[in-house]
C-alpha cells in the first residue's frame, strides 16, 4: 500500500522498535532492582515514544485518507 511507503510510516516503524527497547530496558531495571528514580526517567522516555507513535499512526490515517480521497476522485 501507498502509505506504508510514507515517512511517517518509515518513522512510525522506528519509533516502534524504540518503544520495544525501552520496554526492555525497564524490566530489566526492575529486574535488576534499580532505583526508582532511575526507573521512572527511563518509563517517561518510553511514554514520550509511545505518544509519539500515536502522533504518527494519526499522520499517516491522514495520509492514507488522503490517498484515497484522490483514488476516488481521479476515476
Amino acid at each position: 500500500s501507498d502509505f506504508a511507503q510514507s515517512e511517517a510510516w518509515k518513522k512510525m516503524k522506528e519509533e516502534h522498535i524504540l518503544v520495544h527497547q525501552k520496554i526492555k530496558e525497564v524490566v530489566d531495571l526492575y529486574a535488576d532492582e534499580s532505583e526508582n528514580d532511575e526507573i521512572i526517567l527511563v518509563t517517561e522516555n518510553l511514554e514520550s515514544h509511545v505518544q509519539k507513535v500515536f502522533t504518527l499512526l494519526d499522520d499517516i490515517k491522514e495520509f492514507n485518507c488522503d490517498l484515497e480521497f484522490k483514488k476516488r476522485k481521479g476515476n
